[in-house]
């Protein structure tokens, strides 16, 4: 059995795990989950809010007039919804990140 023994350059400076952090951009994963999470939420949110609105049907506002609570639900659920899967979503990207890389 051989043993290896790690070489390192002359120029070699000892980083601590802060400076790691700075150095590789860390929180990637985790962002990148949180705006695919989000965005993935919102669709669904958005569909769902549809669907509920569209069963009560309309509203009339005394300024605005009538409203169609479809657009109304839609928004609300994409809205809501996008900041649940987003943040629920960067949760588990930072504890993909932690797992990978402590």
């Amino acid at each position: 059995m051989s043993t290896f023994v790690l070489q390192l350059p002359n120029s070699f400076v000892d980083i601590d795990n802060e400076e790691m952090e700075y150095v590789d951009g860390s929180g990637w994963i985790a962002w990148t989950f949180s705006a695919v999470g989000g965005t993935a939420a919102a669709v669904a949110g958005a569909i769902a809010g549809a669907a509920a609105g569209a069963t009560i049907g309309t509203i009339t506002l005394p300024v605005i007039g009538t409203v169609s609570l479809t657009f109304v639900g839609a928004v609300s659920g994409a809205a809501a919804a996008f900041s649940a899967g987003a943040i629920s979503a960067y949760d588990f990207g930072r504890k993909i990140e932690i797992a990978l890389w402590g």
